[in-house]
């Protein structure tokens, strides 16, 4: 091979190398972006790392300085004070208490809105403020708007509202009827919606009526509770294993329709017949209702039974604090118990995130 040829030789091993250059550096490049891609998740694993620590930190210490978790103003004033003017955003939600503004739809005339009116006057439970608003809503035309937590129905009859009624279950809320019933009235909505049949074979007689002795994890129990914390209108509570006076038709024979007695708030210590039967999760595992015999005249022992199943019928959860978080990042959950008036545990949710 002579000088040329060789010359030829060289410069082509040059460009296989400038080649192998070019590749390698292209292989290096490729590294090192793939690994830069990686570094907003290891900002934003040490985002959710920073807020567990932080959500954690206000929820013990806010909790060891008495903060009273059921009052909205006081909650959002000393979260907002630990967080310290940082750009993280909150949400504060309660398990285990029934809402602080309880909006009431009455199926009613003026007259019977204006009592339940004086009924479900503002009260405070275990350091929970809780207020109430009614609104009448026309017998002649019934509906079921959502905005209300329950609908309050006297003596008028559901059956022909099927539908409206199940949809609004459906969303979690609750429904309250207050009726003398016959057999004839025991129609799929008083079966399938409210969970009634008739009995025959019972006979109720004139002895007082009681609340039914069931377990403490169930429905019923619930309103006994209430029950027993909710003051009347002089400020007093009753005091365990009140008695009504008889308020049961001598022709009224209303039973659970599955014999579940768990669902038997109220009845005849006698007899065992019931005044008061709820019933819950109907529509797709969601919604409360209950039945009550009418007690008529309204003595002060029944208009807070009244008010209670209200409190029971509009559930146990509300949110303290709106959340205005887009994505939630971080979720706490923290149990308590207060017995200021009542046994009753709650869960405090504090969800946190940033607004950007």
């Amino acid at each position: 091979m002579g000088h040329s040829g060789r010359m030829r030789g060289k410069k082509r091993m040059k460009g296989v190398i400038h080649i192998f250059e070019i590749v390698i550096v292209a292989l290096i490049m490729f590294v090192a972006l793939f690994q830069f891609t990686y570094i907003p998740r290891m900002q934003a694993d040490w985002t959710k790392t920073k807020l567990s620590i932080t959500g954690w930190d206000i929820l013990f210490t806010l909790d060891e300085n008495g903060v009273n978790w059921l009052d909205p103003a006081e909650v959002e004033s000393e979260v907002r004070s630990a967080l310290n003017k940082t750009n993280i955003q909150f949400g504060v939600r309660i398990k285990g208490a029934p809402p602080n503004q309880i909006f009431v739809g009455c199926v009613c005339s003026t007259t019977e809105m204006n009592t339940l009116q004086s009924i479900l006057s503002n009260l405070n439970l275990n350091g929970e403020s809780i207020t109430f608003n009614v609104t009448r809503i026309d017998p002649g035309s019934i509906t079921f708007p959502h905005n209300n937590h329950v609908i309050f129905v006297w003596d008028y009859g559901l059956e022909n509202y099927r539908t409206g009624l199940v949809n609004y279950l459906e969303t979690g809320r609750g429904v309250v009827e207050m009726r003398d019933l016959d057999a004839g009235d025991i129609g799929a909505v008083q079966s399938d919606v409210f969970g009634l049949s008739w009995k025959d074979s019972q006979s109720p007689d004139s002895n007082n009526l009681t609340f039914d002795s069931v377990p403490a994890d169930t429905e019923a129990y619930l309103i006994s509770k209430y029950f027993y914390a909710v003051p009347n209108s002089s400020g007093q509570t009753y005091p365990r294993t009140h008695e009504f006076q008889n308020f049961l038709q001598s022709t009224e024979k209303v039973y659970q329709r599955d014999n579940d007695t768990g669902k038997i708030a109220i009845a005849q210590e006698s007899t065992d017949v019931p005044a008061c039967i709820v019933n819950h999760g109907i529509a797709d595992g969601f919604g409360r209702t209950a039945w009550l015999s009418d007690p008529g005249s309204l003595e002060e022992d029944e208009r807070v039974l009244i008010k209670s199943l209200v409190l029971w019928a509009a559930g146990k959860e509300f949110e303290v604090v709106k959340s205005d978080i887009a994505a939630e990042i971080a979720k706490f959950s923290y149990l308590k118990v207060l017995d200021t008036d009542m046994y009753q545990p709650i869960e405090i949710i504090l969800v946190t995130g940033y607004l950007y």
